[in-house]
Order: C-alpha cells, then sequence, then structure tokens
C-alpha cells in the first residue's frame, strides 16, 4: 500500500477479506486498492469498486450496527470487534450458523457476493489478479439439480459446439437504430430490450446479454456518492451505508422514462416468478460462469432459488483452466463495454464473436474441464422442477 492510498484502507481492512467463513468458501481478490488505482475509479468499474469498499467501510467496523448490516455479518459468519483501547475494529470469525438460509437471507447474500465477483473480475481484466486459482475443495450439492439448471449446464459441457455456434450467429446481427443518448444507460439497455424479437437464437444470446448489462449500469448510475474527500474512504454515518440489493431495479416497470410498452414488456420478464427475477442472470454469471450468456436460451426464465446458487458456486469451484479465464475476460469486458456505451451494442457482440477463439485452438482440457466438472453435478438424483420448495437433507443415522 502506497502512501497515497486513502484512508482507512489499511493491510487489516484488506486482509478481513478473507475472514468470512463463506467469502472463503467463495474466493474473493484481495488487493482492492489496486483495482481502483487502476481503474480511476470511472466508468462502470470504478462505480463497482468504490461502492463495495464504502459498503466494507460499514460492514467491517464498529459503525455496522444497523439491523441489515448485522444481519448480513450473521450470515458471512463475523462479528466486528471494537474493544476499548484497539486503533481498529477487528473482524472476528463466529461459529458458522448450519440453520437453512431463507430465500430473503440468500438473495441478500447473492447481491452482496456480485459485487466482490465483479471486482474479481474488473481486477482480471485489468491484469491485477492471477489468472488461475486454485481452490480444490469443492463442496458436493445438498440437493438434488433443478430442471432449470440441468438444462444450463448440459449446454456448458458441450463447450465446442456452443463457441462455434456464436460466432456463426452473431453476423446476423443488425446494427440498432439511433437510441435516446441522453437517458441513462440502464434506460437505454431496457428500451433494447423491449425490441429483441427472440425467434433466433443470436437474439436469446442478446437478450440475456442486454439485461445483464442493464443490471450492471443500474449498478453504476446509483453508487454511492461518498460523503467524505477521498475516493474509497470509510463511510462516517450509518446514512452512507451503499444500498448492495438494489431493490429498486426490479421495479423498472415503473420508470417514466419507459413507454407503456417497454414497461409491460420488463414486467413480463417476472412472469409467475419473484421480483429478483431481473437479477437472476447477472447473478448467474458471476457465480457460475459469464459464458452462460452465449447460451441461446433465455436465462430470465431459468432462474431458481439462490440457495441452489451458492452450493452451485461451491460444487463447481473456480479453479478453471487459463484458457477459460481468457474467454470469460472477453465476455465481461463486453459486457462492461455495453453499460458504458448502450448504442454500441450489437458491434460489441459481433467484435466478441469475431475476437472468440475457435473452439479447435483451445486446449483440450479447457474444453473438457466443464464437462469433467459438471458431469458429477449431472449425476445426482432426478431433477426436482425449479418450483417445488427444497428442504435440507435429513442427518445420517448412527
Amino acid at each position: 500500500m502506497n502512501s497515497s492510498s486513502p484512508p482507512g484502507a489499511g493491510s487489516s481492512r484488506v486482509a478481513s477479506r478473507l475472514v468470512s467463513p463463506v467469502l472463503r468458501r467463495l474466493p474473493m481478490y484481495t488487493k482492492i486498492m489496486e483495482v481502483l488505482d487502476k481503474t480511476r475509479g470511472e466508468g462502470a468499474q470504478g462505480a463497482i469498486v468504490k461502492t463495495i469498499l464504502a459498503y466494507e467501510g460499514v460492514l467491517l467496523s464498529f459503525m455496522g450496527s444497523s439491523p441489515n448490516i448485522l444481519e448480513m455479518q450473521r450470515l458471512l459468519g463475523i462479528r466486528i470487534d471494537a474493544s476499548k483501547g484497539q486503533r481498529h475494529s477487528q473482524v472476528v470469525e463466529i461459529a458458522e450458523d448450519t440453520k437453512e438460509w431463507n430465500f430473503a437471507q440468500a438473495s441478500a447474500f447473492c447481491d452482496l457476493a456480485v459485487f466482490y465477483k465483479l471486482t474479481d473480475v474488473i481486477a482480471l481484466s485489468n491484469d491485477l489478479a492471477p489468472r488461475q486459482e486454485t481452490f480444490p475443495l469443492l463442496k458436493p450439492m445438498k440437493h438434488p439439480i433443478v430442471r432449470s439448471l440441468r438444462q444450463i449446464l448440459e449446454k456448458l459441457t458441450n463447450l465446442a459446439p456452443l463457441i462455434d455456434q456464436f460466432k456463426k450467429d452473431a453476423n446476423q446481427l443488425a446494427s440498432p437504430q439511433e437510441d435516446d443518448g441522453h437517458l441513462p444507460s440502464s434506460v437505454r439497455l431496457f428500451k433494447a430490450l423491449n425490441k429483441v424479437d427472440r425467434t433466433k437464437r443470436i437474439l436469446k444470446v442478446q437478450h440475456n446479454f442486454l439485461l445483464a448489462a442493464a443490471h450492471v449500469a443500474y449498478m453504476k448510475e446509483t453508487a454511492t456518492s461518498l460523503s467524505t474527500t477521498g475516493v474509497g474512504e470509510l463511510t462516517t454515518s450509518q446514512s452512507d451505508v451503499p444500498d448492495v440489493t438494489f431493490s429498486r431495479f426490479d421495479q423498472q416497470f415503473n420508470n417514466p422514462l419507459l413507454t407503456a410498452d417497454e414497461a409491460n414488456y420488463i414486467q413480463s420478464l417476472m412472469g409467475g416468478h419473484s421480483s429478483t427475477v431481473l437479477r437472476f442472470v447477472l447473478q448467474l454469471a458471476a457465480f457460475l460462469t459469464p459464458l452462460v450468456l452465449i447460451i441461446p436460451i433465455s436465462l430470465e426464465k431459468k432462474a431458481f432459488d439462490r440457495k441452489h446458487l451458492i452450493q452451485l458456486a461451491e460444487a463447481v469451484g473456480i479453479d478453471k483452466p487459463p484458457a477459460i479465464i481468457e474467454l470469460e475476460i472477453r465476455v465481461w469486458n463486453a459486457l462492461f463495454s455495453m453499460v458504458d456505451d448502450p448504442s454500441t451494442r450489437t458491434d460489441v457482440l459481433r467484435a466478441l464473436a469475431q475476437d472468440f477463439p475457435t473452439w479447435q485452438s483451445l486446449p483440450p482440457e479447457a474444453l473438457r474441464w466443464f464437462d469433467e466438472r459438471v458431469k458429477s453435478l449431472l449425476a445426482t438424483p432426478p431433477a426436482l422442477p425449479s418450483g417445488t420448495p427444497m428442504h435440507p437433507t435429513p442427518p445420517t443415522l448412527p
């Protein structure tokens, strides 16, 4: 850490990210201040890093006494010890709560974890993180694979034809008409969603990208404005705690900047699911792989319980071959480009497909990785329908 680092960005704060037993199972990159310096706090990438720093300023300090912060500390398996005489608060690991999380708790954790995951992505794309992680301690799935997830996983096991089809189909994308450049990026991307006729494979892919990009754009636009003088400083008031859930993102059908048809379309995407379905596509990309975005199926229709998503990340792991990581970085960079300039959305997808290596040029171990890692998951008992409640596996009797 250099002398120009913002106040409150000391080593104890950086190291504390590794303490939570939950985040340890979903490892996050640690040199977050380097990432902030590299992005200069600008664009979608800079906004995401600034927001998670501001949130941590309360989550990992003695100031975090609001009910939401205390609940998140409990879910993460930590408490903050601000003993008298200590210069800095200490993050203390507590016994992990083995009680099954409810939907709201799992959803809240996923919202927070996406920020950390995207910070990892930003670190990778700026050459501030290793191209491959070593994390062999996989945890088996606690429940059968839901049918909607099984369909997604089966597509990933056939990575070669998936890449080949994406490269061929992207040429069919037509350049969009000029949109309202003065509007926020999230609104422009939502308007674009309404124009996508998902009758072709590539248009379903485009729809997946637009929905994920709209989510990131909303995160960027609602990033906290810190009340302190330095970028990334600890917040000084509980009222400064960033809203990392961004629940208003699910209420875009009430946005006055959308036409009635556009608003109705956004509402129709939810179907009979929870309103959090709009957040599902980005969460799936962050927890599993952004390569899901090039699967020609409507991902928001495959939404499943966030507890299942968390368990999936633990079961699949992050020790992907470098060639897979490189593919993922290309996808994430394309997504960030859409966010920062929605008018380039089709050009970005065409360029992504063109820059994608052919599957023949990928190392065999890269093509096999998802197939081999997912095979054991798909060998679990028959899948439950997506809407079927999932219960903990009963303990084995002595």
